[in-house]
């Protein structure tokens, strides 16, 4: 992904500045969002050169099904021991192997980014975490020192 911090910006999450672990949140949501832009494009364009490459298999057992993983909870699964694509496929009536493919491919890649917005998700919220846990530090030794001051 290619996201680094600078000094500045390190030095201003330790050191607790105001608004910096806001900035850096934006910043890597903006990061985030550009990285998963890339990464969709770029699915579309090996989508593509795959589909002008080789002819479609005509089925689901290509690629995508070994790298499945479960639904995401609170999404309606199908019916036993049926994909959400398989269901929709279903549902739609799709016979083309091409588009069945596609849509194999796409629901793989939906399910890809869910993973990672999770992942930042629990990222952001152990930022939260720590910035609380490092203010209430900073109240105990704000408060040693009002302490030390008043002897």
């Amino acid at each position: 992904m290619g996201f680094q911090l600078q000094k500045e910006e390190m030095d201003a999450l330790c050191n607790c500045q105001t608004q910096a672990v806001e900035r850096l949140l934006k910043t890597l949501q903006m990061k985030m969002a550009k990285y998963g832009a890339r990464k969709a494009a770029a699915a579309d364009a090996s989508t593509a050169a795959d589909s002008y490459a080789a002819p479609p298999t005509g089925g689901l057992a290509s690629k995508a099904t070994p790298r499945a993983s479960a639904p995401r909870s609170g999404a309606p699964p199908g019916r036993t021991g049926q994909s959400g694509v398989e269901a929709r496929l279903e549902q739609m009536g799709a016979q083309d192997g091409g588009m069945r493919e596609l849509l194999a491919e796409k629901d793989l890649n939906i399910r890809e980014l869910r993973e990672t917005v999770d992942i930042l998700e629990i990222k952001i919220q152990k930022l939260e975490q720590l910035v609380r846990l490092k203010d209430s530090k900073i109240a105990t030794l704000h408060a040693k020192l009002q302490q030390q001051q008043q002897m």
